[in-house]
Order: structure tokens, then C-alpha cells, then sequence
């Protein structure tokens, strides 16, 4: 299977000769941070587990320890692929296929069997969506080849973000975890992320008619739709998509974020910028945000966190919703002449993808290169790199630089980069599921299937094992609280606790490359642009 970054980037290299129109509007439709495929990115040049251990995180000590299974399913559909059965309660750490008062600590990890036996006999259909032998959960993915006609683009090779991943995923948890005598009844159905009508009664079908016990997420899933799912209908949702800290209090405790929230990406990137020297008083500091109702609460988390630092900054914000590019223009433009005429010299981004690829090209065309500053918020680390740089990238001669949780930056693995435990058992499933595929990319979307859907499955062993095979969503909910130090496939370590519905513990930072194909190629990179690591995993930043 071709790496999601290369398609990604074949696509871009068609759309550079398409006329400006169908540029924007394709790019609304393969860039835009709601799409899966941008949303991780960079797939095959970055690699797995950074050779430097995590050294905390933002709540307790990381362990990134425990064996990795094999992939080949057990002969006994009883046995657990995530640990011996048995031992402990659920309030211990541990592993997030093992079993509580285990020490694994890797998604999916452990040995087979053992232990007290998988319950095979649940009380009745104890929920909505719960069957003595079914669990109906929704995957709702992006797919990518309904919209490229936009473009002409062409994107025949498979991309592993589609329901083919999920699948297999699904069958590798429902033969090799203890999900209280149930499997998994996958309902996995595409949908257009730009298409605010169609999400909306998609929530209404899911939850009222379908009566779906969960949704489970990549990343594509967004804004005020997050709360349809999980506040307003009261059903599961773990998403990639993080977004601001009270929406998962407002829709407690249904909504589970494998990302950062704005809030805590926010704080861990100025105070990173201002410890590294990024950002000081001598700089002429520049912020540019979108006006979406979560991008208004990053904005909000930039100016106390600036105002904490002492730092002066010019804010300027781009209204508009993520693809209106025409509503977008002129504020564009005028942010850029205001930043340029007082000598903007650092440049903090908060852009969603297509915006951000307009105001880039603007600000070169106007020849405002300042230093960007960017960071895991609306993925800008990954735009720049995957879309930005690919079309443009003298818009990056002043340089980019900043934090993210993800596997970015590292070198891939036919270079010699070392994969996780996680992220080799994610890749074993789909190569197993596809044998003749080329392998998954350890940062591409699969990658976030793979945590999302192994997170949410070890939340239903949880729950069945402690609750004599009944499984409801509040004591799905109470088991995924259970869940620390557990290492993930596109990040080192997620701990969750009671009314923390937010993973990711550590950051590391990464630098974008520009124009050096040697460079980039050796490291397994598909051309010429390339992010690099260059500060190791470390806990996240709190003030």
C-alpha cells in the first residue's frame, strides 16, 4: 500500500496546475484539517517510537513497558490479546489490553490466556446498542476518492484510513480481546466532513434510530457534532479530534478525546516557545486565529498565556468557517499588511488547513517571511509540512518549529527508525488483514484508527469484566476512566481519570526542512520537505 503521504502529495503536485478555483476548492476538500487524511499526515515519513523514553507526563511517570502479542488470532476466542485475564481491580495501572493489577502497559499488549475466564454469558441486553452477543458501534470515516473528481486528482492505490482499516481492526479485537462474550457490530459508513447538514442528521440516524451504543472516530468528526453524539444524545464518542476542555464536561462522560484539548496544546506550546527562547520581549510577535466557536477558545488560551509570560502580541483574527476561502481573503490579506508593517518577526499560528494554505500564499506573495510558530492546534505542524511546503515552500524560508504529541519527524522505519510495541501490533493487523498490501504507515490515520478503536475495546473489557459480562455506557465510561500510563501508537502515552477526558501526556518538538531532498529522502521521506525531531518526548507543560 502506497503511504497516505505520498498520494497526498501526487494529488497536490495536480492541483498546482489546476487554476486557482480549483485549487481552493480542492484543497477544501483534501486539506482541510477535518479530513482523516491531513489530520494525522505526513504518513511515511514519519516513523514510530522516538528512541528517547518519554520522561513523564503531565499527571504521574511514564512506563512504555509490556510484550507485544502476536497478531495471529488465538485458537481460544476466550483469551484476551491484551494480557493474562485475572488479578486486580480496574482502579490499578495498567495496560490497556491487560488486566487490572497487571503491568503491561501497551495498547493491545501481552499474552493470551490465563487467569480467570472471558465471561461468555452477559446479563441481557443491558443498553442501548448492547446485545447478549452484539455491540453496534459506528465508524464514521472521510472517503477521500467520493470528492478528488473536484481536482481530477487520481487516488486508485488504497488509502489505509479507509473502512478496510477499520475492519480489520474490528476483527482483530473481536477474536483477540475479552469484550464479555460480545463482538463488535462495526456499522462503518463514509461521510463528508464539509457537509454541515448531512453530519447533523447523521447524529440523529446514529443515535435515535440506529441506537448505536458508541461512535468511535479517526478524526474527522468536529465541532458542535462532537456534542449531537455525546451531550445531546448521551452516546459514546473517542475521537482524535480534540477540541476545547468544556466540551467533554459538557457532555460528560461521553466524550473522550485521544488528542490534546485547545486548551492544553495552548499552554504546553507558549510556555515551550518562551522556555526555548522562541519567544521573547526583543521579538515583534504576531497571533493569527480563525473564528469558529473553538478557535475563539484558543484564542482566548493564547492571550492568558501570553499575558502570564508578559508578552505583547498583535492578534488578528480570519472569520469565517473552515473552507470559506472567499470570506477570507481580504481579512487575510489585511492581517498580513498590518503584521508586515510592524515588522512581525514570529508568527504563532491557529489556523484550520485551507486557511492557513491561503494566508501562505498571501503572506509570500507579499513577502512576509516571518518564523512560524506552530504546534498540534488545527494540525498546522502537519500542514505546513504535508500541504504548504509541497505547493510553496519559500512561504517557510524564515523557518517553522514547534511541539506536537504525535510520531512526527522521526525516521522511517525502511531507514532503520524503531517502531513501539503499539505501533508494530497496528501494523501487524493491517498486514495481516492485507497481506498484500504494502505496510501501514506508523503516522498515517491508520495509525489513529488503531489507538481509538483498541482505547474504546479496552474500555468495554474493562467494563464487561468487572460487571459480570453487563455493559452499559456510564460503566464503560467509569472503566475508561480507569485507563493510565498506557502506551499508544501515534503517541508515547494516555492516561485518562475520572473527569479528565483528554490522553496524550507528552510532547516533543519538531522542525520543518524545506527544499533539502537528500536529506529528507534519507530519512524516508517522499520529497524534498521534511519535519525533524529535535527535542525529545517530555511531559507536557502546565502553568
Amino acid at each position: 500500500m502506497a503511504s497516505s503521504s505520498l498520494i497526498y502529495r501526487r494529488a497536490m503536485r495536480t492541483l498546482q496546475a489546476q487554476p486557482l478555483l480549483v485549487r481552493i476548492t480542492a484543497g477544501a476538500i483534501v486539506a482541510v484539517l477535518l479530513v482523516d487524511l491531513i489530520a494525522l499526515g505526513a504518513g511515511g515519513r514519519s516513523s514510530g517510537g522516538s528512541t528517547n523514553a518519554a520522561a513523564g507526563n503531565r499527571r504521574s511517570t511514564v512506563s512504555t513497558g509490556g510484550a507485544l502479542p502476536s497478531a495471529v488470532a488465538p485458537s481460544d476466542s476466550t483469551a484476551s490479546g491484551g494480557g493474562p485475564l485475572g488479578g486486580g481491580t480496574d482502579d490499578e495501572t495498567v495496560g490497556a489490553a491487560g488486566v487490572a493489577g497487571g503491568n503491561n502497559t501497551t495498547l493491545g499488549g501481552g499474552s493470551g490466556g490465563g487467569g480467570d475466564a472471558c465471561p461468555q454469558h452477559p446479563l441481557g441486553d443491558s443498553d442501548k446498542g448492547v446485545t447478549t452477543e452484539k455491540i453496534k458501534v459506528v465508524f464514521p470515516w472521510f472517503d477521500i476518492s467520493q470528492y478528488t473528481s473536484v481536482s481530477g486528482t487520481n487516488t486508485d492505490e488504497p488509502i489505509e484510513a479507509g473502512g478496510d482499516a477499520v475492519n480489520a481492526l474490528v476483527n482483530w479485537v473481536n477474536t483477540n480481546m475479552c469484550l464479555g462474550g460480545r463482538t463488535i457490530d462495526a456499522q462503518v459508513e463514509s461521510f463528508n466532513p464539509l457537509n454541515e447538514t448531512e453530519m447533523q442528521e447523521l447524529c440523529r440516524r446514529w443515535t435515535e434510530d440506529d441506537r448505536a451504543f458508541a461512535v468511535v472516530d479517526s478524526s474527522a468528526w468536529h465541532s458542535y457534532h462532537q456534542k449531537c453524539i455525546a451531550q445531546d444524545h448521551q452516546t459514546p464518542l473517542v475521537t482524535s479530534l480534540g477540541l476545547t476542555e468544556q466540551w467533554p464536561r459538557d457532555a460528560s462522560p461521553y466524550l473522550w478525546y485521544t488528542a490534546p484539548t485547545t486548551e492544553e496544546t495552548v499552554m504546553d506550546w507558549v510556555a515551550w516557545m518562551v522556555e526555548s527562547g522562541e519567544l521573547t520581549s526583543n521579538n515583534v510577535i504576531g497571533v493569527v486565529t480563525g473564528g469558529r466557536e473553538e478557535e475563539k477558545v484558543g484564542r482566548a488560551a493564547l492571550e492568558r498565556a501570553f499575558q502570564h509570560f508578559g508578552l505583547q502580541a498583535t492578534f488578528k483574527e480570519i472569520p469565517g468557517v473552515a473552507t470559506d476561502v472567499a470570506a477570507a481573503q481580504v481579512p487575510i490579506g489585511l492581517a498580513i499588511s498590518e503584521f508586515k508593517d510592524k515588522k512581525v518577526d514570529r508568527l504563532v499560528v491557529g489556523l484550520t488547513a485551507l486557511v492557513f494554505t491561503t494566508f501562505a500564499q498571501q503572506a509570500d506573495t507579499q513577502e512576509f517571511w516571518p518564523r512560524y510558530e506552530l504546534g498540534d492546534w488545527n494540525s498546522t505542524l502537519v500542514v505546513a509540512e504535508a500541504l504548504i511546503a509541497t505547493q510553496n515552500s519559500r512561504a517557510f524560508q524564515g523557518g517553522a518549529i514547534g511541539p506536537t504529541f504525535m510520531h512526527l519527524g522521526e525516521v522511517a522505519a525502511a531507514q532503520g527508525g524503531a517502531m513501539t510495541a503499539t505501533e508494530q501490533l497496528c501494523a501487524d493487523i493491517w498486514q495481516q488483514a492485507n497481506p498484500t498490501a504494502d505496510p501501514a504507515t506508523r503516522a498515517g490515520v491508520a495509525m489513529r484508527w488503531c489507538d481509538n478503536i483498541l482505547m474504546f475495546a479496552e474500555g468495554v473489557r474493562r467494563a464487561t469484566l468487572n460487571n459480570n459480562g453487563v455493559l452499559t455506557r456510564d460503566n464503560w465510561a467509569q472503566a475508561m476512566a480507569t485507563i493510565q500510563n498506557v502506551e499508544g501508537g501515534m503517541t508515547p502515552s494516555y492516561s485518562f481519570a475520572s473527569g479528565d477526558f483528554s490522553g496524550p501526556t507528552v510532547t516533543k518538538i519538531v522542525e520543518l526542512h524545506i527544499d533539502e531532498e537528500e536529506f529528507c529522502g534519507s530519512r524516508g521521506d517522499t520529497d524534498a520537505h521534511c519535519l525533524v525531531e529535535v527535542a525529545p518526548y517530555g511531559p507536557m507543560r502546565r502553568f
